[in-house]
């Protein structure tokens, strides 16, 4: 039976996946720079999460960036969703978690961050080309994302926030899957279900892996899908949450019974 919520707003974070990278009007090919209003429009208009928020009947609240790495995912839902709460909106969250080498720290000690993204990029500074060669490891990103996990939720379910959680890549889940059974990992299993509510999350199914099922999925240079991709993206994550909630709007103050 699905769970019945009221909400007035739809919070969704990520990565570039989810940011909508590499949608631009493809009837305006003359225009290269992919900042321009149009291609902004474009991207906005055909993204997976504006297309969910509009079959909702939702406002669409969505902050992910390009390059984004759980760290930050993390750190802004926190922030934005203890913001919507203090202004007493009725929140529903989506968090699509992404690679799980990518990392963020505060810039020069200042209070902006600057993300990590690709270990190969020749300008790395050189401590973090040494932390990424010498002191990183699937293992060590796996607990971690292990416990930004639990720590979302765990916020989520103090908040009364409704969350459904999905990952981008499939790579996070498998590796989940390795470690998972293991007697070691036994309390994070414990913790996942209890907390997380992990069978009802869509973390075992990549945004990825969904669009490899169908045929004739376009691709920007960049690895990013395009409109039709996104198209199937919002129809499957749409049936997910069908499947998990009954979703109303709040009636207007002229509606209400006295």
């Amino acid at each position: 039976m699905s769970e019945k919520l009221t909400i007035d707003c739809l919070y969704i974070n990520g990565d570039s996946w989810v940011y909508g990278s590499e949608l631009v009007d493809p009837s305006r090919p003359d225009l290269q720079d992919h900042f321009h209003p149009i291609h902004e429009n474009y991207r906005k208009k055909y993204k997976w999460p504006t297309l969910i928020a509009e079959q909702i009947g939702a406002e669409l609240i969505n902050n992910s960036e390009p390059g984004s790495g759980n760290d930050r995912i993390l750190r802004t839902s926190i922030y934005d969703l203890a913001q919507l709460k203090m202004q007493g909106r009725r929140v529903m969250a989506i968090v699509a978690w992404s690679q799980l080498h990518r990392f963020e720290v505060s810039n020069q000690g200042g209070p902006s961050f600057r993300g990590f993204v690709n270990p190969n990029d020749p300008e790395l500074p050189r401590g973090v080309r040494e932390f990424w060669g010498t002191w990183s490891s699937d293992y060590c990103d796996l607990v971690k994302w292990i416990t930004q996990m639990i720590s979302f939720h765990s916020f989520c379910r103090a908040n009364d926030i409704p969350v459904l959680g999905l990952s981008v890549f499939k790579k996070p889940y498998n590796l989940l899957e390795r470690h998972i059974s293991s007697k070691e990992f036994k309390p994070y299993l414990t913790q996942l279900n209890e907390i997380c509510d992990l069978p009802a999350q869509h973390y075992q199914f990549s945004l990825e892996s969904i669009l490899k099922q169908y045929t004739g999925i376009d691709y920007g240079p960049g690895g990013h899908p395009l409109k039709k991709g996104h198209m199937i993206l919002a129809r499957n994550i749409e049936n997910k949450l069908k499947q998990r909630f009954t979703i109303n709007q709040p009636e207007a103050p002229n509606q209400l019974h006295s």
